[in-house]
């Protein structure tokens, strides 16, 4: 200890000074960042390959949906956006329990505590699964299985809606499927935001015809826009104002050029996060704004 005081005070002092103003300074804006502001900030992680949605909320609680097939990429995203003494997560919510989507919500209980869990009602065993469970057992917090019809009140006047599945499956459909997946909406004011992140075109005729009101906002495509992810009628329901695709690349992935073309077609404004990095999304319930990590 000795030693580093010595070194300490022969830094000049000009010197010394400007290292504590420039810690203060980051203090500072780290503080101002970490203050709620009366806003919701949607935050589509660039996961690769996958979902990872990142909520925080107008009085500042933090929700993960899902997490995407890459931990260290989740662990990169959540650290980039939460304050760094920030070490817990309010609520976590898995959409779907494919094996190939769960390395990311594994390494978010294994860094993050967690309040409360959610999952679909039925689930594709395996490893991953197992751990997830695990992790949050030894948190102490139970994974909720939810259906069409649960409402989650999130405070500040923000809500979350589970329009998909019901309690009956759909037919063909295996459990823990793609097409078991949770379709959620997100409320808040005149704002709404529907994840259907795994739903394809079965889903989202079942969808359809169950009467559901999908008119929203936002969309996040199903499907990171792969072949047939996305059906005419279901975006023609669903009119939305912006689209997100959360998309890995590389010559095996990417959206669909099919896809792509209805996408454009909308007319509608589109980001993806192959392309443009973390998308964050704010509202106060009326105006939105959209903010890319970089440019196309």
């Amino acid at each position: 200890m000795e030693g580093l005081n010595d070194l300490w005070q022969k830094i000049p002092l000009a010197w010394r000074l400007a290292a504590l103003g420039l810690l203060l300074a980051l203090g500072c804006t780290a503080f101002l960042q970490a203050r709620p502001d009366g806003r919701l900030h949607l935050y589509f992680l660039e996961v690769g390959q996958g979902n990872a949605v990142l909520l925080r909320t107008p009085s500042k609680r933090w929700i993960l949906i899902d997490g995407g097939p890459q931990a260290t990429a989740l662990l990169e995203g959540l650290g980039g956006r939460l304050p760094f003494w920030q070490r817990e997560l309010d609520l976590v919510l898995l959409t779907e329990t494919a094996a190939e989507r769960l390395a990311g919500p594994v390494a978010a209980l294994e860094r993050y505590r967690v309040r409360a869990a959610g999952r679909p009602g039925r689930v594709q065993d395996g490893p991953g699964w197992a751990r997830w469970l695990e992790l949050l057992a030894q948190q102490g917090v139970p994974a909720l299985p939810l259906q069409a019809g649960a409402r989650l009140e999130l405070g500040d006047g923000l809500f979350l809606e589970v329009l998909y599945p019901g309690m009956v499956p759909l037919v063909g459909a295996a459990p823990g499927s793609r097409d078991d997946a949770l379709v959620l909406r997100l409320r808040y004011g005149q704002f709404t935001a529907l994840l259907p992140t795994a739903a394809g075109p079965d889903a989202q005729q079942a969808l359809r015809q169950n009467g559901a009101d999908l008119t929203s906002t936002l969309l996040l495509v199903p499907r990171q826009a792969e072949t047939d992810a996305l059906e005419r009628p279901f975006l023609e329901a669903v009119r939305p104002a912006l689209l997100i695709v959360s998309t890995g690349s590389g010559s095996r992935q990417g959206p669909d050029a099919r896809t792509l073309r209805l996408l454009q077609a909308s007319g509608q404004p589109l980001y993806r996060t192959d392309e443009q990095g973390t998308i964050e999304v704010v509202t106060d319930g009326r105006s939105v704004k959209v903010r890319a990590e970089r440019e196309k």
